[in-house]
């Protein structure tokens, strides 16, 4: 052993606070549309984003392309992209790739499997390398093909 080893106190390093851990929580719908998981996505971003250990940003898509592209809602900040066919509930978003891909995340959550936005959300955090949860929120569709999806 040498002489710093034995004997002389060692004094702890400061360790320098860690950013906040930046979640992205992808969901088909957001508030102001109304239903469940619009509410639950609303509720639990807002009390984890309420925490200093994380920053959440809601992702989500916008049929009616009228809303604002970007918004604070109850502190979380709410990125919306424009998703296509307008008339149809299976609609696909392509900006929710770039907005992952391009996105500074550490982990995204998938919030639904209700449409081709989640498909997307996790092919571009596994490409980017971003670990991500899916969160399915549903008891099926009552039609088969829409269950295969």
């Amino acid at each position: 052993m040498n002489e710093t080893q034995v004997g002389t106190p060692q004094v702890a390093t400061p360790v320098e606070p860690t950013r906040p851990a930046k979640i992205l929580m992808v969901a088909m719908k957001y508030v102001p549309d109304v239903g469940g998981i619009e509410t639950h996505v609303k509720e639990v971003a807002a009390r984890l984003n309420a925490r200093p250990e994380f920053d959440v940003t809601v992702l989500t898509t916008d049929i009616s392309q009228t809303r604002p592209k970007f918004e604070v809602i109850d502190g979380v900040r709410t990125l919306r992209v424009a998703a296509y066919p307008r008339s149809k509930d299976y609609y696909f978003a392509p900006d929710i790739y770039r907005q992952i891909v391009g996105g500074d995340w550490d982990l995204v959550h998938q919030q639904g499997i209700h449409t081709a936005v989640p498909p997307v959300a996790m092919l571009a955090a596994a490409r980017a390398r971003i670990p991500y949860a899916v969160t399915f929120h549903t008891g099926g569709h009552s039609l088969g093909h829409r269950n295969a999806l």
